[in-house]
């Protein structure tokens, strides 16, 4: 984190991030959004929601966004209330995906922003 240019959006999909990777990106004082696409896989999905407690400790970091895509085995109210046993932050935010896998959400994302841009520049012209 102490490279440029300096990160101030991150997103991490379907990947395992240990405790301390986590807390660095989330006190790096340049980070404004974090964000983690979620799985099904419930032993993934409550150690994200353990993980969100660093939080609080940051004083620059506007959003944790823990998005699931896809069925999830443990209901969204259960998940909500496991993440309050970990943090009352309300810049932690858990959200569902309106797609099964973070592929095609991010997929999704990037087109949006791609038309977007194309509308803007054909109006420039």
């Amino acid at each position: 984190m102490k490279h440029r240019p300096r990160i101030r959006y991150f997103t991490s999909a379907q990947t395992y991030m240990r405790d301390d990777e986590v807390q660095n990106l989330v006190l790096s004082p340049y980070l404004r959004s974090f964000r983690r696409f979620i799985t099904p896989n419930q032993a993934q999905s409550f150690s994200c929601l353990d993980q969100a407690a660093c939080v609080s400790k940051s004083s620059t970091l506007e959003e944790m966004r823990l998005v699931f895509c896809g069925p999830i085995t443990t209901p969204l109210p259960l998940q909500e209330a496991h993440l309050k046993t970990v943090t009352n932050d309300p810049r932690v935010v858990i959200s569902m995906s309106d797609y099964e896998n973070w592929v095609a959400a991010l997929h999704a994302e990037f087109q949006a922003q791609e038309e977007a841009y194309l509308a803007l520049v054909s109006r420039s012209t």
